[in-house]
């Protein structure tokens, strides 16, 4: 265990482990360094949602920003960081749904969302984030496919709307800036053993990425590298 290189309140690790569960490694490597609380944090947000929901969904995007998104006359909407305003956007726009097919005599459950995400930064500067999404998997059974927006799943949808609310732009900008990753849908039941149930153990070691030290900028300016929902009572 060390402490971070540019901030000394955070511990950082190495190994292929961490409480019981693997971690992801990279092509040709034995290990990465990794965040020791963002894997904590990680784990929390797992149960905690499995403690809210005993079947849950979890779901992966990627979500990209325009060439001149940080162009100093570019219009944001508000200070709000743009995560922020994200996830705002899909909570309603969640709820929204749950409402619209009650609406229309539909059986619903209710649906808390929980998220973890990262901003991190490509070889060439251009920043991005990668989101976990934790849904009621009575309420939605997949993510479904990214097609065209005509046919593409609700959910889908609903991720590409809150990207485009987010950043004040189109729906058909914001389309061409959510992408969905390979194997990006996990269902999650509760368990008695976690780190025994192979899902669970593959969703925290690609979600362990998330974690890992590199490709991070820490300190710039008011902007966080990594957030996480909190602790539900």
């Amino acid at each position: 265990m060390y402490k971070h290189p540019t901030n000394r309140n955070l511990t950082t690790i190495e190994g292929v482990t961490f409480n019981k569960l693997p971690l992801t490694r990279p092509r040709g490597q034995w290990h990465h360094q990794f965040v020791e609380p963002y894997l904590l944090s990680n784990k929390r947000v797992m149960d905690d949602a499995l403690s809210t929901h005993p079947r849950t969904l979890a779901i992966r995007v990627d979500l990209r920003f325009p060439s001149i998104y940080h162009e100093p006359d570019y219009p944001r909407g508000n200070s709000k960081s743009e995560i922020t305003r994200f996830i705002e956007s899909f909570k309603s726009k969640v709820k929204s749904e749950i409402a619209k097919r009650k609406r229309e005599g539909k059986r619903v459950h209710s649906c808390h969302v929980s998220y973890i995400w990262v901003l991190e930064y490509g070889e060439n500067g251009s920043e991005h984030y990668h989101v976990a999404l934790f849904l009621n998997n009575d309420s939605f059974r997949s993510l479904g496919s990214k097609t065209t927006p005509n046919e593409s799943s609700p959910l889908v949808n609903i991720i590409v709307e809150a990207w485009e609310s987010a950043l004040n732009i189109s729906f058909e900008q914001a389309w061409n800036l959510v992408n969905i990753p390979l194997n990006p849908s996990y269902r999650l039941k509760l368990a008695v053993c976690p780190e025994q149930d192979k899902i669970y153990c593959d969703l925290f070691k690609r979600l362990s990425y998330f974690a890992k030290l590199d490709t991070k900028v820490y300190g710039a300016g008011e902007r966080n590298s990594y957030g996480c929902s909190r602790r539900r009572c």
